[in-house]
């Protein structure tokens, strides 16, 4: 019997693991890939999942500052341009709250919470859930682990088949964020769009990227833009035709992140979009020991690495003010 099981090593996996291990509890967490970090995952120095915080986002900045990972203001200077069929430059609507990028990357992130989480066995699924009198008891390939409490730090759609109630079912229809988008980043030799006066951000109606942002960074200079799965054929050959179009010149170099393509990630099944961020995702199930901590779960900041710190600040201190002797860590927001 351990205290805590958490199942899941992305941010809220991470910081849960932090935050419980610091609080004298037994903690054990479980990663189905080879690699941290989930959907903040940066590859060849570029992030193929979450990109951006923004400065109203107060959980995820005392988070950054706590473990003195910095942020920047990406470059916004130049026209904007917009593709309905005519390629057109001006200066498209601006977010209220300017977004920022980690510096390092998603990896700067994820490498900084590992120091401070511990051990995690990676390369270890979880293979289902299992009610005990006094616990839950998690399957894992070659052995069962069971724990007072499970920490599910991952989309809600991915614990649904282990649940055989109601529960389960509601589970299932929660959207995944990124779950049916493709990252596609292409990389170039020079900031072309620069030269001609653009900022690098885009937005079309013609695809297949929606929209388009600047990605340069310390890995060189680079474009990125979110292309839907309903629009997702021979994305390696249009997405360079849709640079060339809008700036003039082609990428040396493309990857394109499918997430609808990770198991790991996404169950691909039907979603309803009124459950994202819904309350009924913040109660604890199986008698109140299995905790969902997910992006999607958060009502602060669904979808957001904000709203992922939040749910494993939440439920940390629930686990912990649960647990005769152990007080809420003072550090949780």
């Amino acid at each position: 019997m351990i205290d805590v099981a958490i199942l899941g090593a992305g941010v809220s996996g991470l910081t849960a693991a932090w935050r419980l291990r610091a609080a004298g509890l037994h903690v054990e967490v479980f990663e189905a890939r080879d690699r941290l970090g989930g959907r903040a995952w940066t590859h060849d120095g570029f992030d193929l999942g979450a990109t951006w915080v923004w400065d109203t986002e107060t959980h995820i900045h005392a988070l950054l500052e706590e473990l003195g990972v910095d942020t920047f203001a990406p470059a916004t200077n130049g026209l904007d341009t917009f593709d309905d069929g005519t390629v057109q430059r001006g200066r498209l609507p601006q977010s209220a709250v300017p977004e920022r990028r980690i510096r390092g990357g998603m990896a700067a992130l994820v490498k900084a919470l590992a120091t401070k989480a511990g051990p995690v066995h990676q390369s270890h699924a979880v293979q289902g859930l299992r009610a005990t009198p006094d616990g839950v008891s998690v399957v894992l390939a070659d052995r069962s682990v069971t724990a007072r409490h499970v920490v599910a730090a991952l989309p809600p759609s991915l614990v649904a088949p282990w649940l055989t109630n109601d529960d389960g079912a509601l589970l299932a229809h929660v959207p995944v964020w990124m779950g049916t988008i493709a990252k596609c980043v292409g990389v170039f030799d020079r900031p072309v769009w620069q030269d001609q006066g653009l900022s690098g951000r885009a937005f079309s109606r013609v695809g297949p990227m929606a929209e388009i942002h600047d990605l340069s960074g310390d890995a060189g200079p680079a474009l990125f833009g979110f292309a839907p799965q309903t629009d997702s054929v021979d994305l390696e050959t249009r997405v360079p035709d849709q640079f060339e179009r809008l700036f003039g010149a082609r990428p040396s170099r493309l990857v394109v992140q499918r997430w609808w393509d990770e198991p790991l990630t996404t169950a691909g099944g039907r979603e309803d979009q009124r459950l994202f961020g819904h309350a009924a995702l913040r109660h604890p199930l199986l008698d109140g020991r299995l905790h969902l901590i997910s992006c999607e779960t958060s009502g602060v900041s669904p979808g957001h690495l904000d709203g992922a710190v939040e749910r494993a600040e939440t439920v940390s201190r629930r686990i912990m003010g649960s647990q005769p002797g152990v007080p809420a860590s003072p550090k949780s927001p």
